[in-house]
């Protein structure tokens, strides 16, 4: 249940120079911050009552324009989901610890609507196949949790111009 707030303070990420892996696992890109040699970027504000140190990013997307993101708003779904993972760094050590435990971890879904994202999608033109196939999933369900926004939702329109 996605819920209105209009006191909701914007999250803020720290704004450092990182290193890490990108990986390409089929279904998705993936960016596994490296914290052995990295400053570390912080997640506050929002919601959140703790800090949370990033330790991943994950970037969802599809073939076609309308289909890609893992959720929805107002039943429409996104071209693009960033997803960029947490773990509450004031209580826990690390993700290990964080993964199973009370305000230990935390998802922030940014969804856009881009054009378009064909380069990954359609391969090289040589007949090789392409280095991303659509990893459209079935929208995943709340299971009772509430989503708080700050953004007032009253009608969602897609890149089209169409309800």
């Amino acid at each position: 249940m996605l819920i209105y707030d209009p006191f909701l303070s914007p999250i803020e990420i720290s704004n450092v120079k990182s290193h890490g892996l990108l990986k390409n696992t089929g279904r998705d890109l993936q960016f596994l911050l490296n914290r052995s040699t990295n400053p570390f970027i912080n997640i506050t504000g929002g919601p959140l009552s703790y800090r949370y140190e990033m330790f991943e990013i994950k970037v969802h997307f599809g073939i076609e324009d309308k289909l890609g993101s893992e959720h929805q708003v107002a039943n429409k779904s996104f071209p693009i989901e960033i997803q960029v993972y947490g773990f509450n760094s004031e209580i826990y050590k690390n993700y290990s610890q964080a993964k199973h435990s009370p305000y230990g971890l935390i998802a922030v879904s940014i969804l856009t609507m881009l054009d378009t994202l064909r380069t990954l999608t359609r391969g090289d033109g040589t007949g090789n196949p392409p280095l991303m196939e659509n990893n459209f999933r079935p929208i995943m369900p709340t299971n009772g949790r509430f989503i708080r926004t700050n953004i007032k939702v009253n009608q969602v329109t897609d890149m089209n111009g169409q309800d």
